[in-house]
């Protein structure tokens, strides 16, 4: 090393001394030749192979999970963020050919999707994938999937579509990327019917609660809803609140009733679900229009359920804490 140093400091030299005339001759600096470069220094950090691929690439750009929320209710489902969905394809490098893509259906990246619970497949005929062609000279293009026939879509808790991306015809020195190559599309479905009478008059029946269980992320007071002391009340924290109340077994229900108290705190309206054999079935919102210390929210067409979920519970005011002092339900 010594000896490599000793002749690149001579041919520096040389070349100033050469490489000028006299009169354009610039200083010049002597190189201590005894220094000698450590070799870890040079070679510690250099692994014997490179981790890089030179060849080109497709990846997807973007959001590669696509959380949607539909509702189906009477036959009918409705999907809030819309039908039609755009994912961004591009490549490293432009070609002179053209080149065909796709997103397709690979359950095998299950394996890599930690949230698929009981989420089911979608069915035939609800998914339209077109392939696309990102033309010769240029870097990108944008696939669309489009869900369709959607009133197919009714079962609770969901889908799960898990897709890859996919050369179409395979182009040389062109690869999927190893990291940016899948899409999960995860429909939640909540299913609902119109079940809620308008009216909040008295429903005839047995009031009961006594073989109820009530729950909630509010817990605090909790029991007040059902200790059969119509001066103590329970209130939600926040819009976010929810209160269960659970049968031991399925049960034909006509309604509920709930104990109320005209003050600021008094309770307006409420978002209320049943869990029937599928889960909780989002029944309407119940809005107070009628005088006096009790609510009663009479359903359209009784069915055997196993429990009522209230949410969104805000006073006529639009406060989030409204007083409720006693809940039954009716049968």
């Amino acid at each position: 090393m010594k000896k490599i140093v000793r002749t690149l400091a001579l041919l520096l030299s040389m070349a100033a001394v050469t490489g000028c005339g006299d009169d354009h001759r610039g200083e010049v600096i002597s190189q201590d030749t005894e220094y000698e470069i450590d070799q870890d220094y040079v070679f510690v950090d250099i692994p014997p192979v490179f981790d890089f691929d030179a060849s080109n690439i497709v990846y997807l750009k973007g959001k590669t999970i696509l959380n949607l929320f539909g509702k189906h209710n009477e036959g009918e489902t409705i999907i809030k963020e819309g039908n039609s969905f755009q994912f961004n394809v591009k490549m490293k490098k432009a070609l002179d050919q053209d080149v065909v893509i796709r997103l397709k259906q690979d359950p095998s990246l299950l394996d890599e999707y930690a949230d698929k619970g009981e989420l089911m497949p979608f069915p035939e005929g609800t998914i339209s994938i077109p392939e696309v062609t990102i033309p010769q000279g240029n870097r990108e293009a944008i696939i669309t999937l489009n869900i369709q026939n959607t009133d197919l879509l009714c079962d609770m808790p969901g889908y799960l579509l898990p897709l890859r991306l996919e050369i179409v015809d395979p182009v040389s020195d062109l690869n999927i990327s190893s990291v940016y190559y899948s899409v999960f599309v995860h429909l939640n479905i909540e299913l609902g019917k119109d079940n809620i009478e308008d009216s909040n008059d008295p429903i005839d029946g047995i009031l009961f609660n006594d073989i109820i269980t009530f729950d909630s992320n509010k817990t605090r007071n909790l029991g007040n809803l059902y200790d059969g002391d119509i001066n103590s009340s329970w209130y939600p924290n926040d819009e976010e609140t929810y209160l269960t109340m659970t049968l031991p077994s399925p049960m034909k229900i006509l309604g509920f009733k709930i104990d109320l108290k005209s003050s600021y705190y008094l309770l307006g309206e409420f978002n209320v679900y049943a869990q029937e054999s599928k889960g909780f079935m989002s029944y309407g919102k119940v809005k107070r229009n009628t005088k006096g210390d009790a609510m009663y929210v009479k359903f359209k067409k009784p069915v055997e359920i196993t429990a009522i979920k209230l949410d969104g519970m805000l006073t006529t005011s639009g406060r989030t804490s409204p007083d409720i002092y006693e809940i039954n339900f009716i049968r």
